[in-house]
Protein backbone atom coordinates (compact mmCIF):
# COMPACT_ATOMS: atom_id res chain seq x y z
CA UNK A 1 0.00 0.00 0.00
CA UNK A 2 1.42 3.38 -1.02
CA UNK A 3 1.33 6.40 1.33
CA UNK A 4 -1.37 8.05 -0.78
CA UNK A 5 -3.52 4.93 -0.60
CA UNK A 6 -2.99 4.74 3.16
CA UNK A 7 -4.04 8.38 3.57
CA UNK A 8 -7.14 7.80 1.43
CA UNK A 9 -8.12 4.79 3.52
CA UNK A 10 -7.66 6.64 6.81
CA UNK A 11 -9.69 9.61 5.54
CA UNK A 12 -12.53 7.23 4.67
CA UNK A 13 -12.82 6.41 8.37
CA UNK A 14 -15.36 9.10 9.13
CA UNK A 15 -18.00 9.47 11.84
CA UNK A 16 -20.35 6.94 10.26
CA UNK A 17 -17.55 4.39 9.91
CA UNK A 18 -16.58 4.53 13.57
CA UNK A 19 -20.17 4.67 14.79
CA UNK A 20 -20.99 1.53 12.81
CA UNK A 21 -17.89 -0.20 14.19
CA UNK A 22 -18.88 0.68 17.75
CA UNK A 23 -22.50 -0.32 17.24
CA UNK A 24 -21.43 -3.71 15.86
CA UNK A 25 -20.01 -4.48 19.29
CA UNK A 26 -23.34 -3.76 20.99
CA UNK A 27 -25.87 -6.55 21.44
CA UNK A 28 -28.69 -6.55 18.90
CA UNK A 29 -31.31 -6.65 21.64
CA UNK A 30 -30.33 -3.10 22.65
CA UNK A 31 -32.07 -0.11 21.03
CA UNK A 32 -29.45 1.43 18.65
CA UNK A 33 -31.63 4.03 16.99
CA UNK A 34 -30.55 7.68 16.90
CA UNK A 35 -31.55 9.27 20.18
CA UNK A 36 -31.29 6.05 22.14
CA UNK A 37 -29.10 5.81 25.24
CA UNK A 38 -26.40 3.73 23.56
CA UNK A 39 -26.38 5.96 20.46
CA UNK A 40 -25.97 9.11 22.55
CA UNK A 41 -23.18 7.41 24.50
CA UNK A 42 -21.19 6.22 21.47
CA UNK A 43 -21.71 9.13 19.06
CA UNK A 44 -19.25 11.48 20.86
CA UNK A 45 -16.61 8.74 20.84
CA UNK A 46 -17.15 8.22 17.09
CA UNK A 47 -16.71 11.97 16.55
CA UNK A 48 -13.39 12.00 18.41
CA UNK A 49 -12.13 8.95 16.51
CA UNK A 50 -13.05 10.56 13.16
CA UNK A 51 -11.17 13.74 14.12
CA UNK A 52 -8.14 11.69 15.14
CA UNK A 53 -8.25 9.91 11.78
CA UNK A 54 -8.04 13.27 10.00
CA UNK A 55 -5.07 14.26 12.19
CA UNK A 56 -3.34 10.96 11.46
CA UNK A 57 -3.86 11.36 7.69
CA UNK A 58 -2.44 14.89 7.81
CA UNK A 59 0.55 13.71 9.83
CA UNK A 60 1.36 11.04 7.27
CA UNK A 61 1.22 13.63 4.48
CA UNK A 62 3.53 15.97 6.41
CA UNK A 63 6.16 13.23 6.64
CA UNK A 64 6.83 13.14 2.90
CA UNK A 65 8.26 15.94 0.78
CA UNK A 66 5.84 15.11 -2.04
CA UNK A 67 2.80 15.93 0.12
CA UNK A 68 4.13 18.17 2.90
CA UNK A 69 3.07 21.82 3.05
CA UNK A 70 3.81 25.03 4.92
CA UNK A 71 6.12 24.93 7.91
CA UNK A 72 6.39 21.15 7.72
CA UNK A 73 7.84 21.49 4.21
CA UNK A 74 10.26 24.09 5.59
CA UNK A 75 11.56 21.45 8.03
CA UNK A 76 12.05 19.03 5.15
CA UNK A 77 14.04 21.70 3.32
CA UNK A 78 16.33 22.27 6.32
CA UNK A 79 17.01 18.55 6.50
CA UNK A 80 18.27 18.75 2.91
CA UNK A 81 20.51 21.74 3.50
CA UNK A 82 18.37 24.48 2.00
CA UNK A 83 15.46 26.73 2.95
CA UNK A 84 12.48 28.52 1.47
CA UNK A 85 13.40 31.69 -0.44
CA UNK A 86 11.98 34.51 1.67
CA UNK A 87 9.94 37.45 0.42
CA UNK A 88 11.60 40.86 0.24
CA UNK A 89 10.44 44.48 0.36
CA UNK A 90 10.22 46.91 -2.53
CA UNK A 91 12.43 50.00 -2.48
CA UNK A 92 11.43 53.08 -4.45
CA UNK A 93 12.72 56.54 -5.29
CA UNK A 94 10.45 59.52 -4.65
CA UNK A 95 10.40 63.27 -5.04
CA UNK A 96 8.63 65.85 -2.90
CA UNK A 97 7.86 69.51 -3.53
CA UNK A 98 6.32 72.37 -1.59
CA UNK A 99 3.59 74.78 -2.72
CA UNK A 100 6.19 76.78 -4.65
CA UNK A 101 7.21 73.70 -6.66
CA UNK A 102 10.56 73.64 -4.90
CA UNK A 103 12.07 70.45 -3.43
CA UNK A 104 11.15 69.69 0.18
CA UNK A 105 14.25 69.33 2.33
CA UNK A 106 12.84 68.50 5.78
CA UNK A 107 11.94 64.84 5.16
CA UNK A 108 13.62 62.58 7.71
CA UNK A 109 14.52 58.91 7.86
CA UNK A 110 11.59 57.10 9.45
CA UNK A 111 8.89 59.35 7.94
CA UNK A 112 5.97 57.37 6.55
CA UNK A 113 3.98 57.73 3.35
CA UNK A 114 1.06 55.86 1.79
CA UNK A 115 -0.13 55.27 -1.74
CA UNK A 116 -3.58 56.42 -2.77
CA UNK A 117 -6.39 53.94 -3.34
CA UNK A 118 -8.74 51.63 -1.46
CA UNK A 119 -5.90 49.40 -0.25
CA UNK A 120 -2.95 51.75 0.34
CA UNK A 121 0.64 50.60 0.43
CA UNK A 122 2.62 52.10 3.30
CA UNK A 123 6.25 53.15 2.93
CA UNK A 124 9.00 54.24 5.31
CA UNK A 125 11.84 56.58 4.39
CA UNK A 126 15.13 54.69 4.75
CA UNK A 127 17.53 57.13 3.10
CA UNK A 128 17.64 60.81 2.16
CA UNK A 129 20.51 62.11 0.04
CA UNK A 130 20.53 65.90 0.21
CA UNK A 131 23.69 66.71 -1.71
CA UNK A 132 22.21 66.41 -5.20
CA UNK A 133 21.70 69.69 -7.03
CA UNK A 134 19.62 70.31 -10.11
CA UNK A 135 19.44 73.21 -12.56
CA UNK A 136 15.93 74.61 -12.99
CA UNK A 137 15.69 75.57 -16.65
CA UNK A 138 12.21 77.10 -16.71
CA UNK A 139 10.73 80.08 -14.83
CA UNK A 140 9.19 79.14 -11.49
CA UNK A 141 6.13 80.92 -10.09
CA UNK A 142 6.81 81.68 -6.42
CA UNK A 143 4.40 83.08 -3.84
CA UNK A 144 5.51 85.14 -0.88
CA UNK A 145 3.88 85.18 2.56
CA UNK A 146 1.58 88.03 1.54
CA UNK A 147 0.13 86.01 -1.32
CA UNK A 148 1.83 87.96 -4.10
CA UNK A 149 3.34 85.86 -6.89
CA UNK A 150 6.30 86.49 -9.12
CA UNK A 151 8.34 84.57 -11.67
CA UNK A 152 11.98 83.73 -11.07
CA UNK A 153 14.71 81.51 -12.41
CA UNK A 154 16.27 79.24 -9.79
CA UNK A 155 19.64 77.62 -10.20
CA UNK A 156 21.49 74.93 -8.25
CA UNK A 157 18.46 73.95 -6.20
CA UNK A 158 19.14 71.16 -3.71
CA UNK A 159 16.87 68.26 -4.67
CA UNK A 160 16.99 65.44 -2.12
CA UNK A 161 16.74 61.89 -3.37
CA UNK A 162 14.23 60.12 -1.12
CA UNK A 163 14.46 56.33 -0.87
CA UNK A 164 11.47 54.58 0.66
CA UNK A 165 10.89 50.94 1.53
CA UNK A 166 7.49 49.29 1.45
CA UNK A 167 6.35 48.11 4.86
CA UNK A 168 4.79 44.96 3.43
CA UNK A 169 6.60 41.97 1.98
CA UNK A 170 5.98 40.74 -1.54
CA UNK A 171 5.50 42.03 -5.05
CA UNK A 172 2.33 44.12 -4.70
CA UNK A 173 4.27 47.40 -4.25
CA UNK A 174 6.27 46.65 -7.42
CA UNK A 175 3.33 47.79 -9.51
CA UNK A 176 2.76 51.21 -7.96
CA UNK A 177 4.20 54.49 -9.16
CA UNK A 178 2.51 57.82 -8.63
CA UNK A 179 1.31 60.10 -5.87
CA UNK A 180 1.93 59.24 -2.24
CA UNK A 181 0.43 60.95 0.79
CA UNK A 182 2.31 61.79 3.99
CA UNK A 183 1.41 59.76 7.06
CA UNK A 184 3.97 61.58 9.19
CA UNK A 185 3.06 65.25 9.68
CA UNK A 186 4.84 67.65 7.34
CA UNK A 187 3.60 71.26 7.06
CA UNK A 188 5.89 72.05 4.11
CA UNK A 189 5.07 69.18 1.79
CA UNK A 190 2.59 69.89 -0.99
CA UNK A 191 3.04 66.91 -3.33
CA UNK A 192 5.08 63.71 -3.28
CA UNK A 193 5.42 61.06 -5.95
CA UNK A 194 7.13 57.72 -6.48
CA UNK A 195 9.13 58.07 -9.68
CA UNK A 196 11.10 54.84 -9.86
CA UNK A 197 11.10 51.28 -8.52
CA UNK A 198 14.75 50.94 -7.59
CA UNK A 199 14.67 47.48 -5.96
CA UNK A 200 11.76 45.24 -6.99
CA UNK A 201 10.59 42.80 -4.33
CA UNK A 202 9.90 39.10 -4.65
CA UNK A 203 7.24 36.90 -3.07
CA UNK A 204 8.04 34.08 -0.69
CA UNK A 205 8.76 30.84 -2.52
CA UNK A 206 5.58 28.82 -2.90
CA UNK A 207 5.18 25.28 -1.60
CA UNK A 208 5.11 23.93 -5.16
CA UNK A 209 8.33 25.72 -6.16
CA UNK A 210 10.14 24.67 -2.98
CA UNK A 211 8.96 21.09 -3.39
CA UNK A 212 10.21 21.04 -6.98
CA UNK A 213 13.65 22.17 -5.81
CA UNK A 214 13.77 19.57 -3.06
CA UNK A 215 12.81 16.76 -5.42
CA UNK A 216 15.46 17.85 -7.94
CA UNK A 217 18.70 17.79 -5.89
CA UNK A 218 20.90 19.19 -8.64
CA UNK A 219 18.84 22.39 -8.65
CA UNK A 220 19.45 23.31 -5.01
CA UNK A 221 22.88 21.87 -4.17
CA UNK A 222 25.01 24.98 -4.66
CA UNK A 223 28.64 24.13 -5.34
CA UNK A 224 31.48 24.78 -7.75
CA UNK A 225 29.86 27.64 -9.65
CA UNK A 226 26.84 25.66 -10.86
CA UNK A 227 23.53 27.38 -11.57
CA UNK A 228 22.30 26.81 -8.02
CA UNK A 229 25.48 28.44 -6.71
CA UNK A 230 24.82 31.62 -8.68
CA UNK A 231 21.13 31.60 -7.66
CA UNK A 232 22.21 31.27 -4.03
CA UNK A 233 24.63 34.20 -4.35
CA UNK A 234 21.93 36.39 -5.91
CA UNK A 235 19.42 35.46 -3.21
CA UNK A 236 21.86 36.68 -0.55
CA UNK A 237 21.88 40.19 -2.05
CA UNK A 238 18.82 41.99 -0.68
CA UNK A 239 18.96 44.70 -3.36
CA UNK A 240 18.46 42.12 -6.14
CA UNK A 241 14.79 41.50 -6.87
CA UNK A 242 15.29 39.05 -9.74
CA UNK A 243 18.04 37.78 -11.97
CA UNK A 244 18.61 35.61 -15.03
CA UNK A 245 21.38 33.04 -15.25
Amino acid sequence: MSPSELVAEIRSHDFDYYLDELMDNVSDDVDKREGSIIYDALAPAATVLAEEAITLANTIEFIYTQTSTGEFLDYRAVERGTSRIAATKTQVKATAIDRNNLPVTNIQIGDRFASIGDEPIFYTVIKVTDDIKTQLSSPQTIADKGGATFSAMATDVTAPIIILEAEELGTRPNGYKGQILPVSYNDVLSYAEITEITVPARDSESDDDLRTRLLSPDTYNAYGGNIADYVDMLDRIEEVGAGQI
